[in-house]
């Protein structure tokens, strides 16, 4: 007996579709559903944990968005905007230290790798405001 259903490749790729335009149109809990179940299917799958994330950022569900950010940054920590979007949740939730250690990760992962060189000067600048908001 299987511990829980499977659904196909295209299925996925399907309900993966659906959020992410569930998602850019606003339907932040229409969204929420198909990465849930999407999530729910396909542990390993980190779109989906990155769309659920999302999907609860937008609707302010701070805490839920930063369990599946770190989620999915067990599963690419070399991606700055895993680390990113948690650190703006940290923030929203007043937690500017666990914020800024999660934004220098972004800024270092961000800086050793080029192709990801166009964030670093938005996260500097992020980074200077967070230290001067902690310190005033």
């Amino acid at each position: 007996m299987e511990a829980a259903s499977t659904i196909s490749e295209d299925s996925v790729e399907m309900l993966y579709q659906l959020g992410y335009e569930l998602y850019r149109n606003g339907k932040y809990s229409d969204a929420e559903d198909c990465f849930k179940l999407l999530s729910g299917h396909r542990l390993e799958d980190r779109r989906a944990w990155m769309g659920l994330g999302a999907t609860y950022q937008m609707q302010k569900k701070h805490a839920e968005a930063i369990e599946c950010y770190s989620i999915a940054a067990l599963q690419e920590p070399n991606d700055p905007y895993v680390h990113w979007h948690a650190a703006q949740c940290l923030h929203a939730v007043k937690n500017p230290i666990k914020a800024l250690e999660a934004l220098r990760s972004a800024l270092h992962v961000a800086k050793a790798d080029p192709q990801h060189a166009k964030a670093v000067p938005a996260l500097e600048v992020l980074e200077q405001v967070w230290k001067q908001g902690a310190t005033t």
